[in-house]
């Protein structure tokens, strides 16, 4: 700060120098006087402002107060020089150029004891010469009005001290602040920079303006490399998440307003990792948009505990079909769709022939292969949208949405026949296993799940009865197509 206020107080004292010089060279003063004086001033300034031009920021504590001795110094010097035109009080006897060095010198002092408070010393040196000779010349009269004006000046000098002082600590108090605000903003950048997370912060156009470093962590790319990216962050994400994601981000601008989702990351290595953002809207004190910060977490260890889970909940540990309790669910929601749409849905029972005897010639290790196997035949010749589940022992049910009768009966006969033709190993032993089915059809208005499996049972017991590995459709299940028959039967149902 005193560098700061160096140029302002250099060119006051150039100003208020010039004109006493002035004053001195109209008095009754020799010539000498005057020019001797001002080149004395203009010495002292010279070496003020050598310092202030030198003064490294860089150097250590000792450093800086070993300046600060050196620049009081030079302050006395130039107060010292400012009161020897206290002295021409002695010689000068014309009024008005007595009350213009007062003046003058009153004003020097008090722009001291402002532009040097973050040193006392010096503005004490600088204010005490200046004034002493002038409090000297007022005592020294021997009048009451003159000692109260050398009182008035010594009051003056106490109270520039004192501004110059109290204008120190108040100095002292904001550059603890400043200081203070520059630690917490430290520690606040420390926070931010190596928090786990990959953070981030956007403008309201989606512009990245911050990314941390952790950034490297968790995609492999660093923020330079972010920072240079020209889709930001969705190039990073996985093509079959980012339309899905962008479609969520512009929602969240939008209506302004915090959102959280997963994605998938591709890294830099290549490899797809699960993540999770969470992305806020941040205001300015004025309560206007600032941008969106996100903060990014790698949750595919998360992800995959949960889709195991989920695996284990919904699926036959040993074959890897549905179990029991998932059928029914995802059922109830195809028959949701098909009343909607009117499409046909069949369901079909499958039971592998002589499954006790697999067990009893070949051992449960075999019949848990044949399981296995069998579950293998049917997942690779069934569609995606049909759903395969296992009820228990070695009895499994297929659910085949928008499927006619006539199909389901082909399907599941080239099924069997595949099941047939497939030779099955365990260790040794080579086998081969049939298949009986029974076929029903679920019709949403007339009929639920539970009805139609249970009428496919009995269609699987016909063909048992009747020397299994064949497929058999119940007797009530309809031979027609149930979009014709969908209008008569929703009237007949209101």
């Amino acid at each position: 700060m005193l560098c700061a206020n160096s140029s302002i107080a250099t060119l006051s004292s150039v100003f208020n120098g010039v004109m006493l010089f002035g004053v001195f060279l109209f008095s009754d003063l020799p010539v000498f006087v005057p020019v001797g004086w001002l080149l004395l001033l203009c010495a002292a300034l010279g070496y003020r402002l050598y310092l202030v031009t030198h003064h490294d920021l860089t150097m250590d504590e000792d450093g800086q107060a070993a300046w600060l001795r050196v620049y009081a110094r030079s302050a006395l010097a130039s107060g010292a020089v400012w009161g020897l035109t206290g002295f021409s009080l002695f010689f000068v006897s014309d009024m008005i150029q007595s009350v213009v060095v007062l003046f003058v010198l009153a004003g020097m002092t008090a722009g001291a004891a402002t532009s040097l408070r973050p040193c006392p010393q010096a503005a004490t040196g600088f204010i005490v010469p200046a004034i002493a000779p002038a409090i000297l010349f007022f005592a020294t009269r021997g009048t009451v009005v003159h000692g109260l004006m050398a009182v008035i000046l010594a009051v003056y000098v106490l109270l520039m001290i004192s501004i110059a002082r109290k204008g120190e600590r108040g100095i002292a108090r904001m550059i603890g602040y400043a200081d203070a605000a520059h630690e917490a903003a430290d520690r606040l950048q420390v926070i931010a920079d190596y928090t786990y997370a990959w953070e981030g912060w956007v403008d309201p156009t989606g512009k990245p303006q911050w990314i941390n470093p952790s950034v490297e962590r968790v995609t492999g790319y660093t923020a330079d490399e972010c920072y240079a990216m020209p889709d930001y962050p969705f190039c990073l994400m996985h093509p079959d998440d980012v339309e899905r994601v962008r479609s969520i981000v512009r929602e969240a601008r939008s209506e302004v307003k915090p959102s959280k989702f997963e994605f998938r990351l591709t890294r830099k290595d290549g490899t797809v990792r699960w993540c999770e953002a969470e992305s806020a809207p941040a205001f300015d004190r004025d309560g206007n948009l600032a941008g969106f910060r996100a903060s990014t977490r790698d949750v595919n260890d998360a992800v995959e505990m949960r889709e195991e889970l989920q695996r284990l909940a919904t699926t036959d540990p040993l074959t890897g079909a549905y179990n029991r309790r998932q059928f029914f669910e995802l059922a109830e929601r195809e028959v949701y769709s098909a009343e909607r749409h009117g499409r046909p849905i069949m369901v079909a029972i499958f039971d592998i022939d002589h499954f006790k005897k697999i067990n009893d010639l070949h051992g449960h290790a075999a019949g848990d292969e044949c399981l296995r196997a069998f579950v293998k035949t049917l997942s690779d010749s069934i569609r995606k949208s049909d759903i395969l589940a296992r009820f228990g022992g070695e009895e499994f049910v297929l659910l085949m949405p928008e499927t006619s009768i006539h199909d389901a009966e082909m399907l599941c006969n080239r099924l069997r026949e595949r099941v047939a033709e497939k030779a099955i190993t365990c260790g040794e032993t080579t086998f081969r296993c049939t298949v009986s089915v029974g076929i029903a059809c679920l019709d949403p208005l007339t009929s639920d799940v539970d009805t139609s499996v249970g009428l496919a049972d009995e269609a699987l017991y016909t063909a048992k009865s009747r020397g299994r590995n064949r497929v058999i459709v119940h007797e009530k299940s309809l031979p027609v197509s149930h979009r014709t028959q969908r209008p008569a039967m929703r009237a007949a149902a209101r």
